[in-house]
């Protein structure tokens, strides 16, 4: 929920547009909430939120948001600090408004939210979705505070750094948890990830920077694993053939290891469908992939593909999206993709190496005529080079490939849909 003019205090699933001096020309204008004190904030909230038909009426009478949030209720919160407000107070001041969320994000309150602040949460008896990624002062006694919410499918706790073994037994509470994020929890090891899977629930798992990690068990149900940099090696991911619903699989910075080795392990994981190795030398291993036959997403960012490694991608004829940030490619590179581009309908290239040449755009011209469907993705300095080329070509009196520009987007659009 996005009051106008609230931007600091609350954002969420509603967007409205401010009342103006000039109706014709609906803006959202930033207010000084953070300088209004306790009380009428809360008058704001209690009056605008409230179940009486008079407020429901008020609320329906400011914008077509506020009237779509007074009909169906809000029940995402992604809440911000404000400078005139403690935590503590601001918790207790939104949340008594919105007992029926079921989604809250408190990331953005990372610096200031403490373990004991997290009992506040307990009137929110249809919490689903808490995000506390970042919240760097949310330890074990933090965690113990929500045993309450036994609806609980998503937890995010990336960068909470006194999150231990201790902490995640509070897991016991949460039948239904599907997916956590432990990205950057320094205190996770071993022991915490043998306890975790014990829950067949699990469908999603953030492991990524875990540094006293060494060995990943096999967790029965998980769907999308994500690890990296740590010490992980291909004997601690032994077990992850035996994870029978693995589909998507990132793969991040493995820097104590055999990079030949461990891609010779997720060979082996025939089950996956998106694979991303990024920040990995992948020269030379593409080849021990060619068994992953139901391969539909690849990305291989900054993992030293260009010349014959581009060549290898040609054994991956099911591949439909593929990203190659940080990549060493030419044209001649795309030249001869045979199967390959047959299926592909969307590459993604941006910040490419120049140690072999640049990418033209009679280049991607070649690549463009083997896909079926094109899309391409190219960081902002590399499109600007094709519409300027494009332009000078149109002024000279030469044809214009116009379906190529078509095919051309930005960086401003992101790469296919979030989430495993």
């Amino acid at each position: 929920m996005l009051i106008p003019g609230m931007h600091s205090a609350v954002q969420g699933e509603v967007t409205g547009d401010a009342v103006t001096s000039e109706p014709t020309k609906p803006t959202t204008t930033t207010a000084a909430w953070g300088a209004l004190c306790e009380d009428v904030i809360q008058m704001v909230y209690t009056t605008c939120f409230s179940d009486s038909p008079d407020s429901r009426r008020a609320m329906r009478l400011v914008c077509k948001h506020w009237s779509e949030a007074a009909r169906h209720g809000i029940n995402s919160l992604t809440l911000r600090p404000l400078s005139n407000l403690r935590v503590s107070q601001l918790l207790d001041v939104v949340l008594d408004s919105f007992p029926a969320v079921t989604s809250l994000d408190l990331s953005r309150l990372w610096y200031s939210l403490q373990d004991s602040q997290l009992a506040c949460l307990s009137s929110l008896h249809h919490l689903t979705n808490l995000n506390l990624d970042s919240c760097i002062r949310i330890g074990d006694e933090g965690l113990s505070h929500l045993s309450c919410h036994t609806s609980l499918s998503s937890l995010g706790l990336k960068l909470c750094v006194g999150v231990s073994e201790v902490g995640l037994q509070v897991f016991d509470s949460f039948p239904n948890l599907a997916s956590v994020r432990l990205t950057g929890c320094g205190l996770v090891d071993d022991g915490a990830l043998r306890w975790l899977s014990r829950y067949t629930s699990l469908r999603s798992l953030g492991i990524l920077a875990c540094q006293r990690v060494t060995e990943v068990p096999a967790f029965r149900g998980v769907t999308f694993l994500e690890f990296g940099n740590s010490e992980l090696g291909a004997r601690g991911l032994r077990d992850l053939p035996r994870f029978p619903c693995l589909r998507h699989l990132k793969v991040q910075h493995l820097r104590y290891c055999s990079i030949d080795a461990v891609i010779e392990v997720v060979a082996r994981v025939t089950s996956l469908t998106r694979l991303s190795l990024s920040y990995i030398d992948v020269r030379g291993g593409l080849r021990h992939l060619t068994s992953l036959e139901g391969l539909s997403h690849l990305d291989l960012s900054w993992a030293g593909v260009g010349g014959s490694e581009w060549q290898a991608l040609t054994a991956f004829p099911a591949v439909r999206r593929l990203t190659l940030e940080g990549c060493d490619l030419v044209d001649d590179d795309f030249r001869n993709v045979g199967r390959f581009a047959t299926n592909l309908e969307y590459l993604r290239l941006s910040g490419l190496q120049t140690s072999r040449g640049r990418v033209t755009r009679e280049g991607l011209q070649s690549l463009r005529a083997a896909m079926k469907s094109p899309m391409f993705v190219l960081d902002a300095a590399l499109y600007r080079d094709y519409v300027t080329r494009s332009t000078e070509s149109t002024s000279a009196g030469q044809d214009q490939d116009q379906p190529l520009i078509e095919g051309l987007v930005g960086n401003e659009v992101e790469d296919g849909p979030a989430g495993a």
